[in-house]
């Protein structure tokens, strides 16, 4: 239970978190019965008896045309768990030796992104100023699912552990038909290769097939830092870097994956040498001396914002349903701030304070911008509603609109039906 309890704090708070308002609706329905729904499963998890429900593929559109990003959306019962799972599985002595290498950053407990960032750097600053950036293709898509299940199986020797995970880490989707027929459903691993990004098992399955590579690319004057898909090869030398980049290539491909070539796909991946600007990492700008969001990030922070506002106020013509759609004008603050404020802890490692300061400004003035739209629409408001409906578009809820399910009938329509008889 307290495994379970403490994966549904996290489940919640990424859940209230997400973009998807299905997904907020999802977990706010579980959270009311969690403490029962906790022991349910603790119990039917005891016996063998849990069973994971069918999840649901959903095929993000990326800015290029005709490319999706396939996130699995799983059931809250079955995100407990797989984050119970991964819990247990991270303390086993076993599965440590996996996430033990110092250049392996993703889905591991004392390392993220900073720490990613401060190695960078550190390598830079100590003269490794060559290098290739790149991805490894359609990383979650090609993970020999069986190959790491295995692996994991000879490190805790657990059977019925293993009877839970092998279900855990599978990819069963409701409407596979329906991704079918819309020609997505290849984007989805339905196989014993590939894990469904968004699991939160899927980065360990990763990180447990990947140690040896992590192992085997880092030394001879070569550092390769990885976080999940992302690997960054540094070197004092561009020939050696390229070399590495050969090496990587090979033995990625011994597992099934590949790696991004600059020269064959210069919109994936990038060589070159680090100038005072510095390099591209993990949506950072690193060098030896500064730290700071790339200009994309910072662009689509602002663009972000914008579609907020841009949002809320095209639902402004219909006040009834502005609550419904969460675009009223406290919730729209609400959400913008929750976005400044999630992205500024994001980039709270990085030292470019001047830049931060540019960027508050620049919402300053899409803050105003947004608040003076709402003063003119508040004028707009017809004039016999004009006090109620400016209540909606502000956000605080109006008596007028509650349920009304009295038990007996008002006095006044007591009277009232009095009289007619």
């Amino acid at each position: 239970m307290r495994r379970l309890r403490n994966a549904w704090a996290v489940v919640r708070t990424n859940g209230l978190a997400s973009k998807s308002r299905d997904t907020r609706k999802r977990v706010a329905e579980f959270e009311p019965d969690a403490a029962t729904h906790l022991k349910r499963i603790s119990d039917q998890l005891r016996r063998g008896r849990f069973h994971f429900q069918k999840a649901t593929g959903i095929p993000i559109e990326k800015k290029t045309a005709g490319s999706y990003r396939p996130i699995v959306v799983a059931p809250v019962e079955n995100s407990v768990v797989q984050r119970a799972l991964l819990d247990v599985l991270t303390d086993q002595p076993g599965i440590e030796r996996f996430l033990a290498s110092s250049t392996s950053f993703g889905a591991v407990r004392t390392r993220g992104v900073p720490q990613a960032i401060a190695a960078a750097a550190r390598a830079i600053r100590d003269g490794f100023v060559y290098y290739v950036r790149s991805d490894i293709a359609s990383f979650f898509m090609n993970i020999d699912r069986a190959r790491a299940l295995a692996q994991i199986a000879d490190a805790v020797g657990d059977v019925r552990l293993m009877e839970v995970l092998e279900p855990a880490t599978a990819t069963e989707l409701a409407n596979l038909a329906q991704l079918r027929n819309a020609g997505h459903a290849h984007l989805f691993p339905t196989h014993d290769v590939g894990v469904a990004q968004g699991c939160a098992l899927s980065p360990l399955l990763g990180n447990v097939l990947l140690h040896e590579f992590d192992v085997a690319m880092n030394g001879a004057g070569i550092i390769c830092l990885r976080y999940v898909d992302d690997v960054l090869i540094l070197g004092r030398e561009l020939r050696r870097v390229r070399k590495a980049l050969r090496s990587a290539k090979d033995r990625l491909g011994k597992l099934g994956l590949d790696l991004y070539d600059p020269d064959e796909a210069p919109d994936k991946a990038e060589a070159g040498h680090c100038t005072d600007s510095g390099l591209e990492f993990l949506g950072c700008m690193v060098s030896y001396r500064s730290i700071r969001p790339t200009r994309k990030k910072r662009h689509e922070l602002v663009e972000t914002v914008k579609d907020i506002f841009r949002e809320s106020y095209k639902a402004m013509a219909d006040p009834l349903a502005l609550r419904d759609r969460e675009a009223a004008i406290a919730q729209t603050l609400l959400k913008v701030n929750n976005v400044v404020q999630g992205w500024g802890n994001q980039y709270a490692f990085c030292n470019d304070r001047g830049g931060m300061q540019d960027l508050d400004r620049k919402i300053d003035e899409l803050v105003t911008s947004y608040l003076r739209g709402c003063a003119r629409r508040r004028e707009l408001l017809p004039a016999d509603r004009a006090a109620d409906d400016w209540r909606r578009l502000l956000g605080v809820h109006l008596l007028a609109d509650s349920k009304h399910t009295p038990i007996i009938k008002s006095p006044s329509q007591q009277g009232q039906h009095d009289s007619t008889q």
